[in-house]
């Protein structure tokens, strides 16, 4: 018992470690499993991920009904606004536009990294370089907007009406305050207490940017103590801005007043979020949470154990009926319902 227990210690402490590093600008690191997509209508759900093939599944009965051979790692995926489109973005950065008639790529757009949509206006916002972010047709790949900034770029997305852009840079060590060591954190505080007195303390900062889509006019600039990882989901609610990320040392920022820090209550190495940005999914290792935007009202779930090597979720998405698909580093597709009642599972293979 003692083995297995430190094995899966080793286990969460590795890819812990794995995934607190900034990504390369140049590239994602693969999924090491599957992620997952939901047409606007419900009726199909598009897996993928390392292994490079393209499943196409039965929400219904989960059956795989096509699978296509893409060539390439998958990393992302989204439908567009009418589902006449799937946007597949791959290891390279790379989005491939697919016609889901046939499942033939009919477009490819480089430099197009951590790609963050608004269903509602047909675009998404996407990295590409360090300092620039565009913003493009989910439909055509046709440019709506280019900002280029003055700072490295590390998480950004678009509010669900398509019509403001939140970009945070990289952290800035320019504070003159003198970072905290961990000697230094009062031994009562715990959890998010813990995490907020951190976040303050550690001598960095970041530029929160709030863009006007498609003018490009920049509504708001302001340096604020919280800093992520590159790649962290941010998206809005009403004027405030909520970014979630894989540490679990999620923001919620307004436009006015004081950051809060909070947690959701696991490590989050597969987020989603739904079309009208209302609702979350996230999880770690077997377990997840499911929650509402409105108030962060959050119900947790846990699937049942694999043996082998510890499996997590690595990508979540949601229906119209506030449904949450999500996928594993073991090849298989969940069904959560809104009360995170774990529906039905499957391997995808």
């Amino acid at each position: 018992m003692k083995t297995v227990r430190s094995f899966h210690l080793f286990a969460v402490l590795f890819v812990a470690c794995f995934l607190c590093q900034t990504p390369p600008a140049s590239a994602h690191t693969p999924l090491g499993g599957l992620t997952v997509a939901v047409s606007p209508d419900g009726k199909v759900v598009a897996v993928g991920g390392e292994n490079r093939v393209l499943y196409i599944v039965n929400p219904a009965t989960f059956e795989v009904t096509n699978r296509v051979w893409l060539k390439t790692s998958i990393w992302g995926m989204a439908f567009n606004k009418d589902g006449g489109k799937l946007l597949v973005e791959d290891t390279s950065e790379t989005l491939y536009f697919l016609n889901p008639a046939n499942w033939t790529v009919e477009r490819e757009v480089k430099k197009s990294g951590f790609m963050a949509p608004s269903y509602a206006a047909d675009i998404c916002a996407v990295k590409g370089g360090g300092k620039e972010i565009s913003v493009i047709s989910m439909t055509d790949a046709a440019s709506k907007m280019k900002v280029t900034f003055e700072k490295n770029v590390s998480s950004f997305g678009l509010n669900a009406e398509g019509t403001r852009l939140a970009v945070l840079s990289r952290y800035d060590k320019d504070t003159g305050e003198k970072e905290v060591k961990y000697s230094d954190i009062p031994k009562e505080l715990k959890g998010v207490e813990k995490a907020a007195f951190q976040q303050q303390n550690d001598g960095k900062t970041s530029t929160l940017y709030i863009i006007e889509v498609p003018s490009g006019k920049i509504l708001q600039e302001t340096q604020i103590f919280y800093t992520t990882s590159d790649g962290a989901i941010v998206f809005f609610q009403g004027d405030a801005v909520i970014v979630v990320n894989y540490a679990d040392v999620n923001a919620k920022i307004p436009s006015e007043g004081d950051i809060e820090i909070f947690k959701l209550g696991g490590s989050n190495y597969g987020i989603g979020i739904s079309r009208d940005q209302a609702l979350i999914a996230t999880g770690g290792m077997r377990d997840g949470q499911y929650t509402r935007v409105d108030g962060m009202a959050t119900v947790s779930f846990k699937v049942d154990r694999l043996p082998g090597w510890p499996e997590y979720f690595k990508g979540f998405a949601f229906d119209d009926e506030g449904n949450a698909y999500g996928a594993t580093s073991g090849y298989r597709l969940f069904k959560i319902e809104p009360g995170a009642n774990v529906a039905k599972s499957a391997p995808v293979f």
